[in-house]
């Protein structure tokens, strides 16, 4: 936030602005993740309780295992904060040292639609889905009731390939260069080149529940991980004390909650 302080001296004012850093987005914290085509996962994102579930039975498709060896494999799932894939400033708008993360994969000889919902015990507004190594999968997010739209934030797209949002769709630009292995967690995400997609996207407006369709459209298989956050607050200005030498008295009195 800012706080902003004139000073009156005579017919002379000055102002002093002070800026203090405000608090930064929160991410997803889970706490449990059960892996497998039924799969389910439970935490918590700034104090609302979410519970995510595969809503539309697929055999081809799972959220992955919780683990928590360092670094887990892009398409496991983490409940102990030890994930360092939403670190990399170069691609996320809000970065965490070390996050959980939702992983999930299709079987290589798998391929169609499987549905994941999302609900939340009170109502978000413009939470952000961050994404870690999208490659021939990509995420309809038209099921959602009172979306507005997708706002790309930051991302790795860019020169044919990388994260792409087009209406409310969220996909690699070229999912034929597809990064067979996927990049370790510890490794920063390709911003050039042939690469997986990366990125920070904003859902526009409240929601109580997300439903999203995970598509894969051939047979090559596929896995990665998504995770939660919500945006950290605007910056606030307040206007400080006009305080007038000579008589020393003050025009007004901010307070500070």
């Amino acid at each position: 936030m800012s706080l902003r302080w004139m000073l009156r001296v005579g017919a002379f004012a000055v102002t002093f602005l002070f800026v203090v850093d405000g608090a930064r987005a929160d991410f997803l914290d889970l706490s449990a993740v059960s892996a497998g085509i039924s799969g389910t996962f439970d935490g918590t994102l700034g104090g609302v309780a979410v519970h995510g579930a595969i809503t539309t039975s697929n055999p081809d498709f799972s959220f992955g295992a919780a683990v928590a060896t360092v670094p887990p494999f892009i398409s496991n799932s983490v409940t102990t904060n030890t994930s360092q894939q939403y670190s990399y400033s170069s691609v996320f708008s809000d970065t965490i040292a070390l996050t959980d993360q939702i992983g999930y994969t299709f079987a290589n000889t798998g391929s169609g639609t499987a549905r994941v919902t999302i609900n939340f015990s009170s109502p978000l507004t413009n939470p952000i889905f961050d994404v870690a190594n999208l490659d021939s999968m990509f995420y309809d997010f038209t099921p959602t009731a009172g979306l507005s739209g997708l706002t790309l934030l930051k991302g790795n797209g860019g020169a044919g390939d990388g994260l792409q949002v087009i209406g409310k769709i969220i996909s690699d630009i070229n999912p034929a260069t597809l990064i067979a292995a996927g990049q370790n967690t510890n490794q920063a995400p390709f911003t050039s080149g042939a690469r997986s997609a990366y990125g920070s996207i904003a859902l526009v407006g409240t929601f109580n529940t997300l439903v999203f369709d995970v598509t894969l459209p051939n047979h090559g298989g596929d896995g990665g991980s998504f995770t939660l956050s919500t945006a950290a607050p605007t910056p606030a200005v307040f206007s400080g004390a006009t305080v007038l030498l000579g008589g020393l008295a003050a025009r007004r009195r901010v307070r500070f909650c």
